[in-house]
């Protein structure tokens, strides 16, 4: 009798156990770890984070993430960074946009030859990518687990006008530097096309 009491006491305990690990839910470090994360989620660091982590995108202007380490200097300092980094990707994603409308107009409109275009291109992404962002404001943040500090940061459509405009400053002083170039526009009437262009790229029109 006590052999049976001590069988079924032991069935119990291990059915018990097997219950308790079928229904425990995999950790996000586990499931990033095992690749088999859901395509709908933002994970950052191997946690579940928001959607705009993945995809800081905002309807009619720009948006991007600044992230920042957590630091004895405090959150003060933190912010700061974070901020920083979010305009910086902000200028450059820009310059980004702007390099490869450029290429593609000039392309399309036979203008220049490739290398001239590539050259021109490059120095306008390059100067570009230099802009002091100025009027960018921030939409969300986060702080994950380990205490990263992540900004969503925008540049809506009134912000991003002053920054078009100092865009096609840019542009023309680049293609005023290749002659050739420069006159091959003038002569095809196409800066005006080309500010036009710009102005649609970067304002997501």
């Amino acid at each position: 009798m006590k052999l049976k009491s001590s069988l079924l006491g032991f069935s119990l305990a291990t059915l018990l156990a097997l219950s308790g690990c079928t229904s425990s839910q995999p950790s996000a470090e586990e499931v990033a770890a095992s690749g088999n994360q859901d395509p709908n989620v933002c994970y950052e660091g191997g946690v579940e984070a928001p959607n705009w982590i993945c995809d800081p995108t905002i309807e009619g202007g720009m948006g991007s993430v600044g992230s920042a380490p957590k630091t004895p200097l405090g959150r003060g300092f933190q912010q700061t960074e974070a901020m920083a980094n979010a305009r910086d990707q902000l200028a450059r994603e820009m310059g980004t946009k702007v390099k490869n409308m450029f290429k593609s107009f000039a392309q399309s409109t036979g203008v220049g030859e490739n290398q001239s275009i590539e050259k021109v291109a490059t120095n306008v992404s390059k100067q570009v990518s230099k802009q002091n962002i100025v009027g960018a404001v921030q939409k969300n943040r986060w702080i994950s687990p380990d205490g990263t500090l992540f900004l969503h940061v925008a540049l809506e459509k009134d912000a991003i006008q002053s920054f078009v405009e100092e865009t096609k400053n840019i542009v023309k002083t680049s293609l005023r530097n290749d002659e050739a170039l420069y006159q091959q526009f003038q002569a095809k009437k196409a800066m005006e096309e080309l500010e036009k262009e710009i102005e649609k790229e970067m304002s997501g029109n």
